[in-house]
């Protein structure tokens, strides 16, 4: 059980970055790849309020917990986020649950901008 523990550690650390170091350039670089997606699980009007992170995808967590899903094939790496990290945490759970196969938490947008992560205006259409 502890090589399991470790392993998921190791390859955790890995997507993120050195000593599993939050790295939004190597996240942003698998978004460009198409190999993963960033997942913003705030409601709309903390998008409005905040801004989202730069080429995230919003999926508030609302809609995961009344078993919506969002249309991303199930093997892309999904990084998810929210203001703290304990939303980002439960979307993570439910998108496990349903077969997706690689979720990270990344924790809340504060987290995202500390490691150097860029933001943007979110405009409601």
């Amino acid at each position: 059980m502890a090589v399991l523990g470790y392993l998921f550690f190791v390859r955790s650390a890995d997507k993120l970055g050195e000593n599993g170091a939050l790295n939004p350039i190597k996240i942003t670089h698998e978004i460009e790849q198409g190999e993963a997606v960033l997942l913003d699980v705030r409601t709309p009007e903390e998008l409005i309020e905040e801004g989202k992170a730069i080429n995230a995808f919003h999926f508030d967590v609302a809609r995961l917990k009344s078993g919506e899903l969002p249309d991303i094939s199930k093997d892309k790496t999904i990084y998810t986020y929210c203001r703290s990290g304990a939303r980002a945490d439960d979307a993570k759970k439910i998108l496990e649950s349903n077969g997706f196969s690689s979720v990270i938490n990344i924790g809340g947008l504060r987290d995202w901008l500390s490691a150097g992560g860029k933001i943007e205006s979110y405009i409601v259409n």
